[in-house]
């Protein structure tokens, strides 16, 4: 299954809340706006201290507190609003990507769990949520045990996928790519817009890549790899011939 239920109701809740859904390609522009409290942000050459300098100038006090690097996109999240800053020097296709991975990670890693800790502890939680008073030791405890944040939510998208991290981590970026995706270019809408799928898995793969590039406005490198995912996932990946061919 590619997404669980949690995951596709969050997507289904921000086109219901965006009045319509968007036509292909999609850049969630105009429809982030619509729906919900966040901002997308473009800075040239993004930097963490870029992000860092953007904040201060308006008189944010969130130290990102971590070395300063390249980054294709950040989310900052507080008070149940955020801001997505892209690289706005990228590529169209890039930063269309970029706002669908952290829109992902505004969704799901933020307004849903925000959602439920309010549903589970009730409106008096919204100031331990937004910083303005320390959660009681039961509050601290459900959150513990319902993985509920109850603090600032910073999220850093990198710039390559390189790098030591936990893989918590992975875990998490690799659920932002494809709600991220599911956004950009449903599997189902892909799967069924091909009228056949040739023979050979290479052919298959072209194809289904083709069609992420020119009809989903997808960046060629993720138009690569998610072809391969979806095709693996409706059991047409290489037969065992072709991957023998590759030992």
């Amino acid at each position: 299954m590619w997404l669980n239920p949690s995951e596709e109701g969050v997507i289904s809740t921000f086109w219901d809340l965006s009045g319509e859904i968007e036509p292909f390609p999609r850049n969630l522009e105009r429809y982030v706006a619509l729906a919900l409290p966040l901002t997308i942000i473009k800075l040239p050459r993004l930097k963490i201290t870029a992000v860092q300098a953007w904040l201060v100038r308006r008189g944010a006090a969130v130290e990102l507190a971590c070395r300063d690097r390249q980054l294709r996109g950040c989310l900052v999240a507080h008070c149940g609003e955020g801001l997505i800053f892209a690289d706005g020097a990228d590529p169209q296709a890039e930063i269309r990507f970029t706002i669908a991975h952290e829109l992902a990670h505004f969704l799901v890693d933020y307004i849903y769990p925000r959602s439920l800790a309010l549903s589970t502890f009730g409106i008096a939680v919204r100031d331990v949520l937004d910083g303005l008073r320390a959660p009681t030791v039961s509050e601290r405890v459900h959150a513990v045990f319902a993985s509920k944040p109850l603090a600032l939510h910073i999220n850093l998208m990198e710039r390559t996928t390189g790098g030591d991290s936990s893989s918590s981590v992975h875990a998490i970026e690799a659920r932002a790519d494809r709600v991220g995706l599911a956004l950009l270019a449903p599997p189902q809408a892909v799967l069924s817009g091909l009228a056949h799928l040739a023979r050979s898995f290479a052919e298959r793969h072209e194809a289904v890549t083709s069609e992420l590039c020119d009809v989903y406005g997808l960046p060629l490198w993720l138009a690569r790899e998610y072809a391969k995912q979806l095709l693996h996932e409706i059991g047409r990946g290489p037969s065992w011939t072709e991957a023998i061919r590759k030992i």
